[in-house]
């Protein structure tokens, strides 16, 4: 019979999962078990009653990242349920469970958006706004730019003249922008 060796990080693991009272920073490539790491931390997080799902705020990039971790964070709550021997920790999960619909399991800019449309007055903007579909947003930015491109060249940029004369030209202006 073999049994397994644990991963020779399971320490750090173990930090990431328990440690609640810190924030922690993890960076580590691609496959090697970040996702199930902050999976694991999430549901620690709940089960120990750090957090509760109208409380917690889990932020990622892609659409596709969020709804692999919201996916992951339910089965991980739903396993953990039967399997927690206390029953403080066990009533938390189930209340989890059933709660995590409300969970902000989001990308940023879902989060951003959410925090706008809750306080539009604070933040300054029209309360009545929108978020711009791909395409307006390509075509916007790209007449702003464009107008912004034409008064910086009108005018007298010594430091624009420098970055030209040094190579950076209008396309590297437009990548940066």
């Amino acid at each position: 019979m073999s049994t397994l060796t644990p991963p020779v990080d399971q320490g750090v693991r173990d930090e990431i999962r328990t440690n609640l009272g810190e924030s922690l920073c993890v960076e580590a490539g691609a496959g090697t078990g970040k996702t199930t790491s902050l999976v694991d931390r999430i549901v620690e997080i709940l089960a120990s009653g750090h957090a509760d799902v109208d409380t917690l705020a889990v932020i990622t990039f892609t659409e596709k990242a969020a709804a692999e971790l919201s996916t992951r964070v339910r089965e991980e709550i739903e396993d953990a349920i039967p399997a927690e021997s206390d029953p403080a920790r066990q009533e938390r999960l189930a209340s989890a469970a059933a709660g995590l619909y409300r969970a902000r399991l989001e990308t940023i800019h879902t989060f951003a958006m959410s925090i706008l449309q809750e306080r539009p007055v604070e933040a300054g903007v029209d309360p009545g706004f929108a978020v711009m579909a791909d395409l307006e947003a390509t075509l916007s930015f790209d007449t702003a730019y464009g107008e912004w491109r034409d008064s910086l060249m009108e005018g007298d940029h010594p430091e624009i003249a420098r970055g030209l004369n040094i190579g950076f030209g209008l396309d590297e202006l437009l990548e940066t922008a």
